[in-house]
């Protein structure tokens, strides 16, 4: 009889990471498009000194720029609270053994 090959179950934190990353990944790639195009835009608006065009695009990428200060501030910040954490976990067995053998932790 031949043994049969059990399947290969991924550890789900790392599927999450692996989601999450793809997912950043497509926001940047979106954002570098949107960029480039306003940037193309506002090129081309200079050149047939297309001063309504001009006052379009100008906006837009300025809400552009707000959005991925907002989105990089998003990922900083969840980056230092997951980090927060990690460290909290790591510390918090020490704190049970210090506060089990009677001693005060100042």
């Amino acid at each position: 009889m031949a043994q049969e090959a059990s399947p290969v179950v991924q550890d789900p934190a790392k599927w999450d990471t692996t989601k999450e990353e793809r997912r950043s990944t497509g926001r940047y790639v979106v954002l570098v498009v949107v960029v480039s195009a306003c940037v193309l835009g506002l090129y081309q608006a200079c050149l047939q000194h297309n001063a309504v065009l001009a006052g379009l695009i100008v906006p837009a990428l300025i809400m552009v720029m707000y959005v991925a200060w907002v989105l990089y501030t998003a990922r900083n910040s969840r980056s230092h609270q997951w980090l927060a954490a990690a460290i909290i976990r790591e510390r918090a067995p020490n704190q049970k053994s210090d506060s089990q053998s009677g001693e005060q932790v100042v």
